[in-house]
């Protein structure tokens, strides 16, 4: 391991390699045009949160999100746009239960959209339903709509012991199979449950064709993130907690066949000596796979990113990269992704601890698949009076090797903006781009890219006085002109 100094003086040579790397914001290009953008009120309670955006075949962008109805009770809510950013259509899902009480409230809530080659959009999500017998507590919704809106299905999942069961990751492969990841109640240790690691497959149909759980000694297990390989293969990856004391934590990777036989696992045990959580997966173009995540190994440094690549075929670990930020810091990964040479790109942010208030600097990296750094970039926007933060980074990487990275980000007056980077495959910034909407916070959550490969950012605009009746919550949608 190395040692305290040593660490410092790499950090030190890397922050300097960094900086240099980066041209000052007023020396780029101005970026993109703004093609268009669009906001959805619910109109109810003000209170409308999106949580992902996915584009179709045709260009069509799909956004998903929450909406307050009233307190404690919420629907998930998909709006779909055409090419030119006009409504088509939009629908709200209640999952209220037929002939119960109707001052009860019924949580529905939105995680992730996904379009088909034919150009539906499934919606996955949990709803609640009920406490106590005959209620099974949260359960997995996923639900299929048409091309024009229509409702073709809903699907359910309720886990074994009637208790919460809620989705991460949604994939659908070329024949229309929909494939969810994430975590299910498992069972009860004395006065805690714990989690189980959870997949599920459903034909085009919503037919479920196999659900999958995996504990590690009832531990603890929530699947992080998934992704599919050409071959179809569902592979899916995770945290795992080590309940002695509560802390130390572990990394898994699963990957599943099309009929669902666990193919490897990876690690093969869990040490439990770390305190690491797995962030993101993905299959790179030879099939192999890159784990992402976080890793609390030395109070002098922090926490550091890790990124393992395995085996596509065996699960052997081929190599691993610990990346460690600057100075005195926190670094937290968020995405990877990868070009169609294998060259693996991460999306992070790194927080300062140095500071008397919270920031966040994002850091962009990539790596050759034998696991060379190639590039490392730090975005730090505008000085401001506020906290500086430039984090919560999404990311899309073209076949082409450019990366396209979209912040939350302050502006010099210390206003959120929808903010995208965009990076060429030797890592120069080519530009920086914030879209201005006058008079709100607007937090981006998710991004996509269409077949044009222009950029789609989506979030929630914030918008009045904070904590009072004239606050609004709404979805933002904003496409950049790229192609």
């Amino acid at each position: 391991m190395f040692s305290a100094s040593l660490r410092a003086a790499c950090a030190a040579l890397l922050a300097a390699a960094v900086v240099a790397a980066v041209p000052p914001a007023a020396a780029l290009p101005a970026g993109p045009a703004v093609d268009w953008t669009a906001s959805y009120d619910g109109g109810i309670a003000n209170h409308d949160e999106a949580t992902d955006t996915a584009t179709g075949p045709d260009g069509s962008v799909a956004v998903t999100g929450s909406s307050v109805r009233r307190a404690g009770d919420r629907d998930i809510v998909t709006v779909v746009y055409a090419p030119d950013g006009t409504r088509r259509w939009q629908v709200r899902f209640n999952g209220k239960i037929p002939n119960w009480p109707a001052q009860a409230t019924w949580n529905d809530v939105a995680q992730n959209v996904a379009f088909d080659a034919a150009g539906n959009v499934y919606v996955t999500g949990w709803t609640w339903r009920g406490l106590d017998s005959p209620g099974t507590e949260e359960d997995i919704v996923l639900l299929k709509y048409s091309p024009t809106g229509t409702l073709l299905w809903k699907r359910l999942y309720n886990g074994p012991v009637n208790r919460g069961d809620f989705p991460t990751d949604l994939e659908i492969d070329d024949s229309g199979n929909v494939h969810i990841a994430g975590y299910s109640t498992g069972g009860e240790i004395g006065v805690r449950y714990y989690y189980e690691s959870l997949a599920l497959k459903f034909n085009p149909d919503g037919a479920q064709q196999w659900a999958r759980r995996y504990s590690f000694e009832e531990r603890g297990d929530i699947a992080d993130s998934a992704d599919l390989d050409a071959a179809g293969n569902f592979v899916v990856s995770g945290t795992s907690t080590g309940y002695n004391g509560g802390s130390m934590q572990d990394t898994f990777t699963i990957k599943y066949s099309p009929d669902g036989a666990v193919l490897w696992t990876a690690p093969n045990k869990q040490t439990f000596d770390t305190q690491r959580s797995t962030w993101d997966v993905t299959v790179d173009p030879g099939g192999d796979v890159y784990v992402l995540g976080t890793d609390f190994r030395d109070e002098s440094t922090r926490r550091d990113l890790f990124l393992f690549k395995y085996s596509g075929t065996t699960g052997h670990l081929l190599w691993r990269r610990w990346w460690v930020g600057p100075g005195y810091s926190d670094d937290f990964a968020h995405y990877v992704s990868t070009d169609a040479a294998g060259n693996a790109y991460v999306a992070a942010e790194r927080g300062d601890l140095n500071l008397p208030m919270q920031s966040a600097d994002a850091v962009t990296l990539k790596y050759a698949p034998n696991g060379t750094l190639l590039w490392s970039n730090l975005f730090t926007g505008p000085d401001c009076s506020c906290t500086g933060w430039d984090g919560d980074p999404q990311m899309e990487v073209t076949s082409t090797g450019v990366a396209y990275i979209a912040l939350q980000s302050q502006d010099a007056k210390g206003r959120y903006r929808f903010t995208t980077l965009k990076y060429s495959p030797t890592g120069s910034q080519v530009w920086v781009k914030r879209v201005p909407i006058v008079g709100s916070n607007d937090l981006v959550r998710a991004m996509s890219l269409d077949p044009q490969g222009n950029v789609i950012l989506a979030g929630t605009r914030t918008s009045g006085a904070a904590g009072t009746p004239d606050q609004h919550f709404d979805y933002l949608v904003a496409k950049l002109l790229i192609g």
